[in-house]
């Protein structure tokens, strides 16, 4: 026979209650369970994330070092294989000073456990690249000139300044217009006749037209350094003829 249920009276009533109060205490601790899962998946993120020697962030005003500062964590980040939570709770755990104290504010427009990378990033963003800091770069990117810089260095310059003028770094004929005329006439000369035809091998050709510029130079200043030399050299024997 089949074990009846009981259904009414107060033994049903006093059934249907442990029977929900059982519920709920394994709802609950299945709950405790998972918190406690992430905790530790948490911790051990961090641990393996601090093995890695990030760099802490404090602040400040200069866009730069904040720039660096998130493309240091994407590397460490990539290469941990870390998923959204763990950035986001790693990159907060490095925030020191003024960072601290901008992210304890704006914590409280946002739901922090469901808060993304990409939205971390954006609010990081609009507190350290203001909309007169994005103007200056890119006034000072389409201003930029080699001038006294190496190709080396003129290109470094180049590439951190593309990052604020997508509309440029990303239509290959007017990236390449961009950093052709910012630089050197002759350097400019050399790498319009030669068969560069992308960006890269644009940056090739400036690059060994560049050293050539370098080693042209060097060679001058050593025939100068020789004639001078000579020079100085002859002078007691020419007076030594005019005295006889």
């Amino acid at each position: 026979m089949r074990a009846r249920t009981p259904t009414g009276g107060s033994s049903g009533v006093c059934w249907t209650y442990c029977s929900n109060n059982n519920r709920q205490c394994n709802n609950n601790n299945k709950l405790i369970r998972n918190r406690w899962n992430n905790f530790q998946h948490r911790n051990d993120a961090v641990e393996r994330f601090r093995k890695m020697n990030p760099q802490e962030f404090s602040g400040g005003d200069n866009p730069m070092k904040a720039e660096e500062w998130i493309k240091s964590l994407e590397a460490i980040f990539e290469y941990l294989h870390f998923d959204d939570n763990e950035r986001v709770s790693c990159a907060i755990f490095m925030l020191t000073t003024d960072a601290r104290t901008w992210w304890e504010s704006a914590r409280v427009t946002v739901d922090v456990p469901t808060l993304t990378w990409v939205k971390l990033k954006e609010m990081f963003y609009n507190k350290y690249f203001t909309a007169d800091v994005k103007a200056r770069k890119i006034q000072d990117f389409l201003e930029l000139k080699q001038n006294g810089m190496s190709v080396g260095e003129y290109v470094r310059r180049f590439e951190q300044g593309c990052r604020f003028v997508p509309f440029i770094a990303e239509d290959e004929n007017l990236k390449k217009n961009r950093f052709l005329t910012g630089l050197n006439p002759r350097v400019r000369s050399m790498v319009r006749m030669s068969a560069a035809n992308t960006f890269p091998e644009m940056v090739d050709k400036a690059l060994l037209a560049d050293e050539d510029q370098k080693e042209i130079s060097r060679e001058i200043q050593q025939k100068r350094q020789t004639f001078k030399s000579g020079t100085s050299s002859s002078g007691p024997l020419r007076q030594s003829l005019v005295d006889s």
